[in-house]
């Protein structure tokens, strides 16, 4: 059985500009694809050309093992909803809405009760006698992505269909998108520059960069297993951090035979476990004993927990900024392992060490917190090994 959409190597260019550079992706019936990339990458491009709204200079788009190239877009079995919205302007909310179910393979003695059910689950009861030209742009994405489930197609394309809807809309929507299609089955290929957004809802998710796919895969797996720098930074709310450490910490890694005598790994902030702390003026670091500090007379000392056991990451140095997220502490350390981020459970922290931290991330010149220290650990199991000739 073909997929339900296959892109084969396609490139697309304006003048001397590529867009996209030999892309490659296979969808099966089903599946709920999101494509996560920065603003330039393609995505939307990519869209496009899957729609029929654009030619591929090169390669080919399959429908069900159909080349497109010869098929108009409006022959196409695909339902698309716009960043910036799609319909018929002059009709109203509701005109607009049993035009798109009337257009499907749907019977039409259920127009009205889909229609109205479509209503309640986008939010819109007191729009539907409005022209759809007179309601704000975040209602309008409402309205498009209530016509795309009601055109019936077998597929759907989504560019960035909540990016312009407030947080609570943006996580409803989100939510109906992923029922809707646990409950129909239909296929689904969604683009979003929304790391969470990518996480919550995707069944595989496919990296772009620079109009290339750096990397495709469940979300646990590319998470935990990125295939460069890039990739780890593509996915999650704080980005990773890179550090180098010697092969020789790696038993059996089938590495011992690089020349350059380290392996480059991801971390991400919140794996790091922070050990303690260390306030004041005269604090004094240790550089040769990175689990330990010693404080001076109008120093304090707060170890917060002993590291756990077995093959640790050590890593220590001062810290240069804090940064309070509410349920959690974002902490950049200027360490023995270059600078990296560190995120600490603000509940796992007291008052007073959470208003010393305060006192670094506001810089408060008159505090007397002084200079601030850190040691935080890692278990070597956590990191993410990056391929020796991989990443950016």
């Amino acid at each position: 059985m073909p997929p339900q959409l296959e892109l084969d190597c396609v490139s697309k260019s304006y003048a001397k500009q590529v867009v996209l550079h030999g892309v490659s992706i296979r969808i099966e019936p089903g599946e709920l694809v999101v494509v996560l990339g920065e603003s330039g990458s393609g995505k939307s491009t990519l869209l496009r050309l899957i729609a029929g709204l654009e030619a591929c200079n090169s390669g080919a788009v399959l429908l069900q093992g159909v080349d497109q190239k010869n098929v108009p877009p409006h022959q196409r079995s695909i339902g698309i909803v716009f960043q910036n919205g799609n319909g018929y302007e002059h009709l109203s909310v509701r005109e607009n809405l049993e035009l798109a179910f009337m257009a499907s393979k749907n019977p039409s003695g259920g127009k009205r009760s889909e229609v109205n059910r479509w209503i309640e689950l986008v939010q819109i009861g007191s729009l539907v006698a409005q022209k759809l030209c007179l309601l704000s742009v975040g209602q309008q994405q409402r309205v498009a992505l209530a016509r795309a489930y009601l055109s019936g197609k077998s597929l759907l394309l989504m560019d960035e269909p909540l990016a312009s809807l407030d947080y609570i809309h943006r996580s409803e929507l989100r939510e109906l998108i992923r029922n809707e299609h646990r409950g129909r089955g239909q296929t689904l290929v969604y683009v979003t520059h929304d790391s969470d957004e990518a996480m919550l809802l995707a069944d595989r998710i496919v990296l772009l960069s620079q109009g290339q796919v750096i990397q495709a895969g469940v979300p646990r797996d590319i998470y935990l297993r990125p295939v460069s720098l890039l990739a780890g930074k593509r996915l999650g709310r704080h980005l990773m951090n890179e550090i180098e450490l010697p092969i020789a910490w790696f038993e059996n890694s089938g590495r011992q035979g690089l020349e350059e005598g380290t392996v480059r790994c991801g971390v991400r902030p919140h794996d790091w476990t922070l050990v303690s702390i260390a306030f004041g003026r005269e604090t004094d670091l240790l550089p040769r004993a990175p689990a330990d500090f010693v404080a001076g007379p109008n120093g304090n000392f707060v170890v917060l927990q002993q590291p756990d056991g077995g093959r640790l990451v050590k890593a220590c140095g001062r810290i240069s900024k804090a940064s309070w997220l509410g349920d959690s502490w974002l902490v950049r350390m200027e360490s023995n392992r270059g600078g990296i981020e560190l995120s600490v459970s603000a509940g796992a922290l007291s008052v007073d060490l959470s208003n010393k931290l305060d006192s670094i991330g506001s810089k408060d010149s008159s505090s007397s917190v002084g200079d601030a220290f850190a040691v935080a650990t890692i278990p070597i199991a956590r990191l993410a090994i990056f391929p020796p000739n991989g990443g950016c």
